[in-house]
Order: C-alpha cells, then structure tokens, then sequence
C-alpha cells in the first residue's frame, strides 16, 4: 500500500524480476494497492515515479 499526503503522484511498483505495475495517479490522502508476491514470490523492491499514459 502507498500513501501519499502533499499532491498527486503518477506511481508503480518495481518488482524482484524486474517487471512493473501499471502506473496510476494516486489523490493526497488516497490509497492504492498493487499487486503482491504472486505464485513465484516476486517481491516489490522499489515505489518509483511515473507518467499516466492519456486515455
């Protein structure tokens, strides 16, 4: 889970084998989840920025 309080942000996840989640805006306050460590234990490493692609 990720929470963020001062302004928007565009983030993911990054994963063990190197994979990340898809992108998403997250409001101040809000929370969001992402995927957790599916059947071969892949492990979030890291909460990096990122750029939600326009509709």
């Amino acid at each position: 889970m990720v929470q963020l309080w001062t302004a928007s942000q565009d983030v993911t996840m990054e994963y063990l084998d190197g994979q990340s989640a898809p992108c998403r805006r997250i409001a101040p306050g809000d929370r969001a989840t992402f995927a957790g460590y599916g059947p071969q234990l892949n492990h979030v490493t890291g909460v990096r920025t990122c750029v939600v692609a326009a509709p």
